[in-house]
Protein backbone atom coordinates (compact mmCIF):
# COMPACT_ATOMS: atom_id res chain seq x y z
CA UNK A 1 0.00 0.00 0.00
CA UNK A 2 1.50 3.32 -1.00
CA UNK A 3 1.33 6.54 0.93
CA UNK A 4 -0.55 9.44 -0.63
CA UNK A 5 0.83 12.96 -0.50
CA UNK A 6 -1.44 15.01 1.77
CA UNK A 7 -3.87 17.23 -0.15
CA UNK A 8 -3.26 15.79 -3.60
CA UNK A 9 -6.20 14.66 -5.71
CA UNK A 10 -5.10 11.07 -5.10
CA UNK A 11 -5.21 11.62 -1.32
CA UNK A 12 -8.69 13.20 -1.47
CA UNK A 13 -9.98 10.30 -3.56
CA UNK A 14 -9.02 7.84 -0.79
CA UNK A 15 -11.31 9.55 1.73
CA UNK A 16 -14.70 8.18 0.57
CA UNK A 17 -13.59 4.57 0.98
CA UNK A 18 -12.01 5.39 4.35
CA UNK A 19 -15.33 6.87 5.49
CA UNK A 20 -17.67 4.38 3.87
CA UNK A 21 -15.87 1.31 5.21
CA UNK A 22 -15.45 2.54 8.79
CA UNK A 23 -18.15 0.79 10.87
CA UNK A 24 -17.58 3.00 13.91
CA UNK A 25 -18.11 6.17 11.87
CA UNK A 26 -21.11 4.67 10.07
CA UNK A 27 -22.81 3.89 13.38
CA UNK A 28 -22.09 7.33 14.87
CA UNK A 29 -22.98 9.32 11.74
CA UNK A 30 -25.95 7.44 10.28
CA UNK A 31 -28.23 10.48 10.60
CA UNK A 32 -25.65 13.08 9.51
CA UNK A 33 -25.85 14.78 6.12
CA UNK A 34 -23.43 17.67 5.63
CA UNK A 35 -21.39 19.37 2.94
CA UNK A 36 -17.93 20.37 4.16
CA UNK A 37 -15.43 22.65 2.47
CA UNK A 38 -11.87 22.47 3.80
CA UNK A 39 -9.42 25.30 3.17
CA UNK A 40 -5.74 24.74 3.92
CA UNK A 41 -3.67 27.91 4.02
CA UNK A 42 -0.01 28.21 3.20
CA UNK A 43 2.63 26.57 1.10
CA UNK A 44 3.12 22.82 1.25
CA UNK A 45 4.37 20.06 -1.07
CA UNK A 46 1.01 19.63 -2.88
CA UNK A 47 0.19 23.35 -3.07
CA UNK A 48 -0.58 25.10 -6.31
CA UNK A 49 -1.16 28.47 -4.62
CA UNK A 50 -1.59 29.98 -1.18
CA UNK A 51 -4.73 27.92 -0.45
CA UNK A 52 -5.69 24.34 -1.13
CA UNK A 53 -9.36 23.37 -1.13
CA UNK A 54 -11.13 20.06 -0.82
CA UNK A 55 -14.76 19.19 -0.37
CA UNK A 56 -16.74 16.32 1.11
CA UNK A 57 -20.43 15.59 1.02
CA UNK A 58 -21.83 13.18 3.58
CA UNK A 59 -25.36 11.77 3.28
CA UNK A 60 -26.65 9.62 6.11
CA UNK A 61 -23.08 8.89 7.16
CA UNK A 62 -21.84 7.92 3.69
CA UNK A 63 -19.41 10.01 1.66
CA UNK A 64 -21.12 10.61 -1.69
CA UNK A 65 -18.75 13.27 -3.08
CA UNK A 66 -15.10 14.16 -2.56
CA UNK A 67 -13.17 16.62 -4.67
CA UNK A 68 -10.00 18.66 -4.51
CA UNK A 69 -11.64 21.87 -5.56
CA UNK A 70 -13.14 25.03 -4.16
CA UNK A 71 -16.86 24.89 -3.46
CA UNK A 72 -18.95 27.89 -2.53
CA UNK A 73 -21.93 25.99 -1.10
CA UNK A 74 -21.37 23.97 2.04
CA UNK A 75 -22.81 23.59 5.52
CA UNK A 76 -19.36 24.00 7.07
CA UNK A 77 -16.28 25.84 5.89
CA UNK A 78 -13.19 24.84 7.88
CA UNK A 79 -10.06 26.96 7.38
CA UNK A 80 -6.68 26.39 8.95
CA UNK A 81 -3.00 26.49 8.28
CA UNK A 82 -1.23 23.52 6.75
CA UNK A 83 0.59 22.94 10.04
CA UNK A 84 -2.64 22.91 12.07
CA UNK A 85 -4.38 20.52 9.68
CA UNK A 86 -1.31 18.30 9.69
CA UNK A 87 -1.34 18.28 13.52
CA UNK A 88 -5.05 17.31 13.53
CA UNK A 89 -4.54 14.49 11.04
CA UNK A 90 -1.46 13.19 12.83
CA UNK A 91 -3.42 13.09 16.09
CA UNK A 92 -1.41 15.84 17.79
CA UNK A 93 -4.39 18.24 17.97
CA UNK A 94 -8.07 17.47 18.59
CA UNK A 95 -10.24 18.93 15.83
CA UNK A 96 -13.00 20.19 18.17
CA UNK A 97 -10.44 21.87 20.43
CA UNK A 98 -8.71 23.32 17.36
CA UNK A 99 -12.01 24.90 16.26
CA UNK A 100 -12.97 26.20 19.71
CA UNK A 101 -9.43 27.61 20.19
CA UNK A 102 -9.55 29.34 16.79
CA UNK A 103 -6.67 27.32 15.30
CA UNK A 104 -9.14 26.12 12.68
CA UNK A 105 -11.78 28.68 11.77
CA UNK A 106 -15.26 27.40 11.11
CA UNK A 107 -18.16 28.97 9.27
CA UNK A 108 -21.32 27.04 10.03
CA UNK A 109 -23.36 26.01 13.04
CA UNK A 110 -21.08 25.68 16.07
CA UNK A 111 -24.00 24.16 17.99
CA UNK A 112 -24.45 21.47 15.35
CA UNK A 113 -20.73 20.74 15.28
CA UNK A 114 -20.56 20.42 19.07
CA UNK A 115 -23.70 18.27 19.11
CA UNK A 116 -21.96 15.99 16.60
CA UNK A 117 -18.56 16.02 18.33
CA UNK A 118 -18.28 12.21 18.42
CA UNK A 119 -19.02 11.70 14.71
CA UNK A 120 -16.72 14.63 13.91
CA UNK A 121 -13.86 13.01 15.83
CA UNK A 122 -14.60 9.70 14.10
CA UNK A 123 -14.52 11.46 10.72
CA UNK A 124 -11.01 12.68 11.50
CA UNK A 125 -10.23 9.09 12.46
CA UNK A 126 -11.33 8.04 8.97
CA UNK A 127 -8.93 10.59 7.45
CA UNK A 128 -6.17 9.15 9.63
CA UNK A 129 -6.61 5.70 8.09
CA UNK A 130 -5.53 7.00 4.67
CA UNK A 131 -1.82 6.21 4.29
CA UNK A 132 -0.43 9.77 4.19
CA UNK A 133 2.94 11.37 3.69
CA UNK A 134 3.56 15.08 4.18
CA UNK A 135 6.66 15.60 2.02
Amino acid sequence: MSDYLFLTEEWVQQIPEAINTNASYQKAAKSISDRMAFIVKGKHPAADGDETHFYLEIKNGKCVDAAREKRTKADFFLTGSYDNWKAVLQGDMDVIKAVTAGKIKMKGSMLRMLKNAIPTAKLVGCFQTVPTRYS
